[in-house]
């Protein structure tokens, strides 16, 4: 999208007037994302046109084990693997229909490959809302088996890394040195 600029969430960030439709979102971002970002929790990256925030996405380190993925990813180890997690992701009402969720997931997907390359990640999951999980399925995402720690109103899902890295157009190193 022209104009979209995307950065990680500062003190100097005006929220005042972001509005995702979804209470517990916009609480999120406005009191919690920041203070989350300096406890090392996640980080928040804020999506802006001109000096108006459009959108938001938090992403955190996470892991996955075999019996969540199995069988979306072939030939898993039986030990825990590294992966990106997409914790929430929020779009001004006054944006929607104009492809800010899609650059938005797409910045945390590119996220995921390099953090494969720099400390390893085999893919991305999420917890998403039931009203959007057609809108990870058109990317790719599948459905795992739920963790126990999963909230009951979502679904989680995960996209492995080599789907992402085909969906980007990108082909990461072999991560060794030789």
């Amino acid at each position: 999208m022209d104009g979209l600029s995307i950065q990680r969430l500062s003190r100097e960030a005006d929220l005042t007037t972001f509005d995702c439709g979804e209470t517990a979102l916009n609480e999120y971002v406005t009191r919690y994302a920041l203070k989350n970002q300096f406890s090392h929790f996640a980080v928040t990256y804020i999506a802006s046109i001109e000096d108006d925030t459009a959108g938001f996405v938090t992403l955190a380190a996470s892991q996955i084990t075999r019996a969540e993925v199995d069988p979306a990813v072939k030939r898993v180890p039986r030990y825990p693997l590294p992966t990106l997690t997409l914790a929430r992701l929020g779009v001004d009402v006054r944006w929607r229909g104009r492809g800010i969720g899609t650059a938005m997931l797409r910045f945390g997907l590119t996220e995921a490959v390099r953090m494969a390359d720099e400390f390893g990640c085999v893919g991305v999951r999420l917890a998403a809302k039931s009203d959007a999980v057609g809108f990870y399925e058109r990317f790719g995402f599948v459905l795992i088996e739920p963790l126990g720690t999963s909230a009951a109103s979502t679904v989680p899902m995960f996209l492995p890394l080599n789907q992402i890295e085909d969906a980007l157009g990108v082909t990461r190193s072999s991560g060794g040195e030789g």
